[in-house]
């Protein structure tokens, strides 16, 4: 648990001084601010607004994709996986990497909810909650 841990924060520091992740999820939650705000002034319904929605999170997706490819040529080209690899908790790389980026995701995700919930209170739209009564 302790590779694990200290895998983790090596990577979330190697996220948080790439330049291309700040820069790429500030574009993403800018978009989406002014999307939700069209469908706002629009009168749409909500229905419609968090289908339309929903491509985000394939551009995440993607976005992650690409980001690997790119960080495992960067490291491939300065030699810094013959470093890891000598590195006590090689085995537990490949885990933080996908966990790692599962909390940028999470990130992502936290500040387009907050912004549904800002805009539902904004337009004064009535929030419904579904949930199975017993």
């Amino acid at each position: 648990m302790h590779y694990f841990a200290e895998n983790l924060k090596m990577e979330l520091r190697l996220y948080r001084r790439g330049i291309w992740v700040w820069l790429i999820l500030t574009l993403l939650l800018i978009y989406l601010f002014t999307g939700y705000y069209i469908f706002v002034e629009s009168s749409f319904s909500v229905g419609q607004l968090l289908q339309s929605s929903t491509y985000i999170l394939m551009a995440g997706s993607l976005f992650g994709l690409v980001l690997g490819v790119i960080s495992a040529q960067r490291e491939r080209k300065v030699k810094f996986e013959e470093v890891l690899i000598s590195l006590p908790g090689d085995w537990a790389r490949p885990f933080t990497k996908i966990f790692a980026w599962g909390i940028i995701v999470f990130i992502l995700c936290f500040f387009s909810c907050a912004e549904v919930i800002f805009f539902y209170i904004l337009s004064k739209s009535q929030l419904l909650l579904f949930w199975k009564e017993t």
